[in-house]
């Protein structure tokens, strides 16, 4: 779990939990969608490959949004760009629902909405973890295990909300309303919450460092962005064909009933929520090495899904189940720390880089990069959905699952340099000499001169979190965590 430090931030527990609301209301409506698919055909008329069209232009639209709203929650705020897209959302959902209604429900009009949705849904994510972000960085990778359960939670509570109001036989409006009824409360949540805990700092009264936004090219060019960029297409490629199609590969290929398959595929999705918490806290506890529990649970991962290519027609329900939870487990980690805590660590390894440079100014780098990242996983998600239907028809289902099992080996590959980088740079700097810490007390009480002139790049960094422990390690007892500048240089002078 986060540390005590973590926790005693003020708000700290009310942005986790307004936070994870917030963001499983995005996917409660994905997943009603998801579900009413039956509906559309059925009332609509619109066929699958028409269906397979809207979750295509959803998708890319969704990927290329990641990219835009992380740079405007970086240059605008978080919460002014997430409140906009989560306003914007609930009005299109409500006009989907309605669209027969008001005459609107041709296929083109369908096809617009849903690419409009995936732009406006796009701002969820990364504006989301820019807050939480904020709030947890000393078990970074703890916190985030936690929270990313959200998708999943969300998914499960649409699956439930939307099969109760097809089985109750509403209306379509309905259907579509109700789940947007979740996330309206969800922005409900967002006025009250901080952004940052600056916004309820006292010493906010302090003139702050001055800060940047980070382009584009600067941000591609950050190390690390391109490799997890890369790998994670990979990894989302996987996830989504699986949440697509795992259901229907249980029904014709292990030959389970229509809704036993449907409630047999959440044991994925339970592994996914416990995979993304162990393997958050394992890298937490290996000193924050994210990218050696990645490379190992996608090893695993790939064993899993290689396993799916062996089983037979009407396999063993246990069998069939304890598999669906332990690729769901392997897969789990990856997926958490690509799509949310990397992208935190980098911007915080970006930061660290232009002060030990000697500039002033930190760029704010968290949104953009984190949109970066999921936004390339979510066109290599899109990319898969094009393809796995033409896969099957020609190589079965044995031909998908080795086809995904590589596609877990070639994110493996695109991480070889992170891991390296894992084993040898901090293996490094771990046994680099550290000053004698007394040496260094007493120099400073010798001189008379104020610390924030001795060290100014410390007390910008004392403004933003309350700590400079992060860059300066070997002078971690001018602060001992204390809530002010005074308090740390009476304890110097002590």
């Amino acid at each position: 779990m986060p540390t005590q430090r973590d926790w005693s931030r003020p708000g700290a527990l009310f942005v986790f939990i307004g936070t994870f609301v917030i963001f499983s209301s995005f996917h409660v409506v994905r997943k009603g969608y998801s579900c009413s698919k039956m509906v559309l055909e059925n009332q609509w008329g619109i066929d699958t490959s028409m269906l397979g069209i809207m979750d295509t232009v959803f998708l890319v639209s969704y990927a290329m949004g990641l990219i835009i709203s992380g740079k405007l929650a970086d240059r605008f705020g978080a919460k002014p760009v997430l409140a906009i897209g989560m306003a914007v959302s609930i009005a299109l959902e409500v006009i989907f629902g309605l669209a027969q209604i008001i005459g609107l429900n041709t296929i083109w009009f369908l096809v617009v909405i849903r690419g409009t949705k995936g732009l406006f849904n796009s701002t969820g994510w990364p504006c989301t973890v820019k807050i939480v972000s904020a709030y947890f960085d000393k078990r970074r990778g703890s916190a985030f295990g936690w929270w990313c359960a959200n998708p999943w939670i969300g998914n499960m509570l649409g699956s439930v909300l939307v099969s109760a109001l097809i089985q109750r036989n509403l209306s379509l409006p309905l259907i579509f309303s109700l789940p947007a009824s979740y996330m309206l409360i969800g922005l409900f949540v967002l006025i009250f919450l901080p952004s940052h805990p600056k916004d309820q700092s006292h010493s906010k009264s302090i003139p702050r460092p001055g800060s940047t936004n980070m382009s584009f090219s600067e941000a591609i060019q950050v190390p690390g962005v391109a490799s997890y960029s890369l790998a994670y297409s990979c990894l989302k490629l996987v996830e989504y064909s699986l949440f697509f199609w795992l259901p229907i590969y249980l029904h014709e290929h292990i030959c389970l009933k229509c809704h036993t398959s449907g409630y047999v595929s959440n044991a994925h999705d339970v592994g996914l929520i416990l995979g993304g918490i162990i393997g958050g806290i394992a890298s937490d506890a290996i000193g924050g090495k994210r990218a050696i529990v990645c490379g190992s649970m996608l090893v695993l991962a790939s064993g899993c899904l290689i396993a799916f290519a062996f089983l037979g027609h009407g396999e063993s329900y246990y069998t069939v189940t304890a598999l669906l939870f332990a690729s769901g487990f392997c897969l789990g980690g990856p997926v958490v720390m690509a799509s949310s805590v990397i992208a935190a660590d980098l911007a915080e390894n970006a930061r660290k880089k232009r002060q030990q440079n000697g500039l002033d100014t930190c760029p704010e780098a968290v949104g953009t990069l984190n949109g970066i990242i999921c936004g390339s996983g979510n066109l290599g998600a899109a990319a898969g959905q094009s393809f796995i239907p033409h896969l099957l028809s020609i190589r079965g289902w044995p031909g998908v699952f080795y086809v995904l099992s590589s596609f877990c080996m070639l994110s493996l590959a695109f991480l070889t340099k992170p891991i390296l980088d894992d084993i040898y740079i901090k293996e490094c700097e771990s046994n680099e000499s550290k000053p004698d810490l007394n040496t260094e007390k007493n120099s400073l009480l010798e001189d008379d001169s104020p610390i924030y002139d001795k060290y100014p790049s410390a007390w910008k960094d004392l403004l933003d979190d309350n700590t400079i422990e992060d860059t300066y390690p070997q002078k971690d007892y001018l602060i001992a965590d204390f809530n002010s500048f005074e308090n740390a240089n009476n304890a110097l002078s002590a």
